[in-house]
């Protein structure tokens, strides 16, 4: 079903219910040679806009001549019974919409027109219907809405973390600035310790520094501090490498 817009998938999956004995197409499809005839046949017109206003003189015309099965003017019968019991237009126009399938990939994505959009992280190589909107990206699994963004352009993706195991969910929220921030709410050493860490190849250091943070659980932020400064007194040509002095501030720390 890829790339099935709004108005083939509901003409291939709705079925029109009819009265057992009773076949109306040929009545309804009548409608088309009669408007070809009598409206069509020997005009010609030159724009859109010509041909919307002459239908519309036509509709009138027409909707006036005694009809030939009911001996009722079609117009005068849709203004006393069809027109009041139609219900107003929605407030928010009719949107078209395309559906296709897409997999589930292990990083909790879908490719869909281009764009990555992530589902739950539960629905990893699984097959599910997306239906693409001018606005908005749905995902449906056994006719059950799953999952919903706002669309992305091409090349672009929609990621919402909590579609990720919470292990990786909390790696990837916590990233170079959040630990920036958090680290100076611990303290001026804490904050500065952390950044060196993360002048170089931040992404990389990236589970050190979070490590770091996560020693104020155990040692609170004053100790933890205490040890940042002992750490960033250290000359820079005796320092170990960002894991090893990670696991140095826990000890310190410890004292």
């Amino acid at each position: 079903m890829e790339g099935v817009d709004d108005s083939e998938f509901s003409s291939r999956n709705v079925a029109m219910p009819c009265i057992p004995q009773f076949d109306p197409t040929p009545k309804i499809e009548r409608q088309i040679p009669f408007l070809r005839a009598d409206f069509w046949r020997g005009r010609s017109f030159s724009s859109l806009v010509e041909i919307n206003g002459a239908f519309e003189e036509w509709c009138l015309e027409a909707g006036e001549r005694v009809h030939g099965t009911t001996r009722e003017q079609p117009l005068t019968v849709f203004r006393l019974i069809e027109q009041p019991a139609l219900l107003p237009l929605p407030d928010v126009s009719y949107e078209l919409a395309t559906w296709t399938q897409a997999k589930v990939a292990n990083d909790c994505h879908i490719q869909v027109q281009g764009a990555w959009y992530s589902v739950h992280y539960r629905y990893r190589g699984r097959t599910v219907v997306v239906q693409v909107t001018t606005r908005l990206v749905r995902c449906y699994l056994n006719y059950e809405l799953i999952k919903t963004h706002l669309r992305v352009a091409k090349g672009q993706r929609s990621t919402d973390w909590d579609d990720y195991p919470p292990e990786q969910s909390a790696f990837f929220r916590r990233t170079p600035d959040w630990c920036r921030r958090q680290a100076r709410l611990l303290g001026v050493a804490v904050g500065e310790a952390v950044e060196q860490m993360l002048a170089v190849h931040a992404f990389h250091h990236l589970r050190q520094a979070q490590g770091v943070i996560r020693f104020h659980e155990r040692y609170g932020a004053r100790r933890l501090n205490a040890a940042c400064a002992r750490a960033i007194a250290v000359p820079s040509g005796s320092k170990p490498g960002s894991a090893s002095r990670a696991g140095g501030l826990g000890s310190r720390a410890s004292r």
